[in-house]
C-alpha cells in the first residue's frame, strides 16, 4: 500500500512554483545531476521520488516525450531543499549539498567507473 503524503497549501499563484520537488515546500536552492540520464532519475529516487515519477521528471526536462530519455550525456537541474537532499545519502552517509540557485549549484557526477 502507497503512503500518501501531506501536501501542503500551494503558494499564492496557486501553483507549487519555487518548490522542492520533492516535499513542495519553497525552497531558493538546489542541485544538478550530469551523466546519463539513469543518473539523474537515481539521484532523484534517492531523495524518495518513486522511479515512475523520477523518470517522466527527467523525460519533461530533456525535452523527450514520457518514458523516454535522450542518449548520452545530460545536465538536470533540480530545485531542492536541505532536508529533502539529504535523503540521498552516500556510502558515507552523507546527501549531496545544495547551492543556492542565483550562484553556481553543485553537479553531481557519478562516480568513476559507474555507467
Amino acid at each position: 500500500m502507497k503512503t500518501m503524503m501531506k501536501t501542503p497549501a500551494p503558494g499564492l499563484d496557486g501553483t507549487y512554483r519555487g518548490a522542492c520537488v520533492v516535499c513542495l515546500r519553497g525552497t531558493d536552492t538546489g542541485l544538478a545531476f550530469s551523466g546519463e540520464a539513469e543518473w539523474a532519475i537515481a539521484g532523484l529516487m534517492g531523495m524518495g521520488i518513486p522511479q515512475d515519477e523520477a523518470s517522466l521528471m527527467v523525460s519533461n526536462s530533456t525535452g523527450c516525450d514520457p518514458g523516454m530519455v535522450p542518449l548520452g550525456e545530460v545536465t538536470v537541474c533540480v530545485r531542492v531543499c536541505q532536508q529533502c537532499a539529504n535523503r540521498a545519502v552516500d556510502k558515507n552517509g552523507k546527501g549531496p549539498k545544495v547551492g543556492l540557485l542565483t550562484n553556481d549549484i553543485p553537479n553531481y557526477r557519478p562516480p568513476k567507473g559507474v555507467q
